[in-house]
């Protein structure tokens, strides 16, 4: 059995609603939905939180994934 699996996949992103709905908040939420084509055909399912800093290009984005087999 191979340990390397290729492939493409396709992500979409969507906003959702945050704890913190104040203006300019830099806490932030998106649902995550891929496919995924190749050796693994399936599909992912996630969410993604987002956190903004002072320092222009800085931040975190920690995320949890899911993936569903088609095989």
């Amino acid at each position: 059995m191979s340990t390397r699996a290729t492939g493409t996949f396709e992500v979409k992103l969507a906003p959702l609603p945050t704890n913190d709905s104040s203006e300019g908040s830099p806490v932030g939420r998106m649902s995550i939905d891929k496919q995924i084509h190749g050796d693994l055909e399936g599909t992912g399912k996630g969410e993604m939180l987002t956190a903004a800093t002072s320092v222009k290009s800085s931040g975190a984005r920690p995320d949890s994934s899911s993936f569903t087999d088609r095989s």
